[in-house]
């Protein structure tokens, strides 16, 4: 079910400089010219329903909500500086009031070589329902995912990029710190890097009802 990379993105990428790293990709080789421009364009809608994701990832396990800045739910599409509080299988944050949260801090398209793309970046962030600016994520906050989807000739590629994954142990309280700990060390974010081949897999094949 899970494919190697066949459109090469890493140079419009985060450097990974510390910490661990993951990739999951998902392609298909359409038709034509044409078809692939359609594929594209619909592969950037569904991308941009966050209100969707947890269906992509694999069910009611996974959630996704969109935010704005100040933590207040709002409907389809993201924009930069809103947020995306999360809640995976496994023991819940503390310090985002059940959630991890991360925010948009990238939204870019454009052609590099002979590839066109459509780039959304997330970076974990402070739960806005708490005063202060500690990081309510499992990871630290230089980490991202990056969700790119790419287009060349015919193919076009759905895939997300973990880049600078340290656990997010700065500015917790004990409890807090040793659930980041197991949770970005642990088969939670082993679980969490299946999840996301998952997502690439299930946005590229999805359908609406």
């Amino acid at each position: 079910m899970f494919q190697a990379q066949k459109i090469e993105v890493e140079e419009i990428l985060p450097v990974n400089d510390k910490g661990s790293s993951n990739n999951s990709f998902a392609d298909k080789e359409l038709s034509d010219a044409e078809h692939a421009n359609l594929y594209f364009n619909e592969l950037k809608k569904r991308l941009t329903s966050v209100s969707k994701w947890s269906k992509f990832a694999g069910g009611e396990n996974f959630v996704f909500e969109l935010t704005d800045f100040e933590g207040n739910l709002k409907s389809d599409p993201p924009l930069l500086n809103n947020k995306i509080r999360t809640q995976l299988p496994g023991p819940k944050n503390q310090q985002g009031f059940e959630y991890d949260w991360v925010e948009v801090v990238r939204m870019d398209e454009g052609k590099f070589r002979n590839v066109e793309f459509y780039l959304l970046e997330v970076s974990p962030c402070d739960c806005p329902y708490k005063d202060g600016d500690a990081t309510a994520h499992f990871y630290w906050e230089n980490a991202t995912n990056t969700f790119v989807i790419a287009k060349q000739n015919n193919i076009v590629q759905f895939s997300v990029h973990g880049r600078n994954e340290v656990p997010n142990t700065a500015d917790q309280n004990l409890i807090n710190k040793i659930r980041n700990f197991v949770v970005a060390n642990t088969g939670i974010a082993a679980a969490s890097k299946i999840q996301w081949e998952v997502f690439t897999d299930n946005l590229m094949k999805y359908k609406d009802e």
